[in-house]
């Protein structure tokens, strides 16, 4: 009979070794199903942890990360405080975040860095310059099955995302408050390491505000309209979305066998920066023009979250005014991360500044800082990209993530839940 080591080892040993990154908090769509799950383990299965980047996928497969039947734990919640910042754990392994005694492999956590003993080309980025930044994005739906990607609004950027395993992201003041809402991280890196896919997942999130907020636009498509340092052709700010003034964007939706609205080439790739339009940090264009306060067309189920959809669950949620987030951002503490400790992060440091330095952080009380990799899925590479050196070049991994299974758009399938192992 295997001992338990020896179980996690062959269940490592059998999920493919690319290590990519995903931004964990238990609020995450599919954040509870672990490597012992018969799907993800088994040889030849789909591959669907929440680090797996998205290339040629049916709409089913990539949309929400396909993990609309995982949903997070009931009370596990994104905290979005309107005016303030949150945090997410961006990592190759849910063993080098604070969540990490959730993890197959245990503890692996390595300062600020997102990927223990291994380079940047774990996540296809050469160096600090070559960061194209992350985007998140809120449906004001309180059932996930019936957000579309047209409901999605890109709130908040940070260009200096996914370099640091602290990701603090800046929320405009004016969001208006919402109980029961879906957020998603969304992310697409440069064509200069590796081969081209994008990111998404999928979290449970509450927005709070002491105020009523501003109604946002209808999110349209983004348009290449900022200054391109590859080609060097200059900004055009009229082609913006929403031209000079600009406007709320979706999601940039790329590179899949279907679903997409960006038709860019495989090495032309579109990004959360000002080349298309998003500023770094709160996205402040997108309210509409005069300022109009927000409207509630259903009021904010008593319901978890997590649950599985509203009374009404096509309608737009605009939750009764709630208090605003008591954490304290530059603190590192986070009060939806239950049972994860909170790490510590200096007060001047400003997140969304493509040259701010890296926060401070101390391990949780009790808890080495190890630097043995367990069970990570990351290849155990010696990181010179913060040194200074140039990182090893990564092989590029032409290998199909796609499912290459034909499915109908059925949200409510079940992806054998019941045999994950729930932590």
């Amino acid at each position: 009979m295997l001992t338990s080591a020896a179980l996690i080892a062959a269940v490592v040993t059998a999920v493919p070794a690319a290590a990519h990154l995903a931004p964990w908090h238990p609020s995450m769509y599919g954040f509870n199903w672990t490597l012992h799950n018969p799907g993800w383990a088994n040889p030849g299965a789909y591959d669907n942890r929440p680090v797996v980047p998205l290339m040629g996928r049916t709409f089913d497969d990539w949309w929400m990360h396909g993990h609309i039947d995982l949903p997070p734990n009931p009370g596990d919640v994104l905290q979005v405080p309107a005016g303030g910042k949150f945090l997410l754990q961006m990592a190759c392994d849910k063993g080098a975040t604070d969540y990490y005694a959730s993890s197959d492999g245990g503890d692996i956590r390595d300062g600020d860095w997102p990927c223990p003993n291994s380079t940047s080309d774990e996540w296809h980025t050469k160096d600090m310059t070559d960061i194209k930044g992350c985007g998140i994005g809120i449906a004001y739906k309180s059932d996930i099955t019936q957000v579309t990607p047209e409901d999605i609004t890109i709130f908040t950027v940070n260009v200096t995302c996914p370099w640091y395993r602290y990701q603090w992201f800046d929320v405009p003041a004016d969001m208006p408050p919402c109980d029961n809402c879906i957020c998603t991280f969304n992310w697409i890196h440069s064509p200069d390491d590796g081969s081209m896919q994008m990111y998404q997942n999928a979290y449970a999130c509450q927005v709070t505000n002491s105020g009523p907020g501003k109604q946002l636009q209808t999110p349209q498509v983004a348009r290449r309209c900022g200054y391109d340092p590859t080609t060097g052709t200059p900004a055009v700010p009229s082609n913006c979305t929403g031209g000079e003034a600009g406007g709320a964007k979706q999601g940039l939706y790329w590179l899949q066998a279907d679903g997409n609205n960006m038709f860019e080439g495989y090495y032309d790739a579109p990004y959360y920066n000002p080349e298309y339009g998003f500023s770094d940090g709160a996205q402040t264009d997108i309210f509409v023009s005069d300022g109009a306060a927000s409207t509630s067309s259903l009021s904010s189920d008593s319901s978890s979250p997590t649950s599985t959809a509203a009374a009404d669950s096509g309608a737009t949620t605009s939750a009764a005014a709630q208090p605003t987030d008591t954490s304290d951002p530059s603190s590192g503490s986070a009060s939806s991360d239950s049972g994860a400790a909170s790490p510590t992060s200096s007060t001047s440091m400003s997140s969304s500044t493509a040259d701010s330095a890296a926060p401070t952080v101390t391990p949780a009380a009790g808890v080495a800082d190890a630097s043995n990799p367990g069970g990570s899925s990351c290849p155990a590479r010696k990181r010179s990209a913060l040194s200074g050196k140039k990182p090893k070049k990564a092989k590029k991994d032409g290998k199909k993530t796609g499912s290459g299974k034909s499915k109908k758009r059925n949200h409510n399938k079940k992806r054998a839940a019941a045999a994950a192992t729930i932590h």
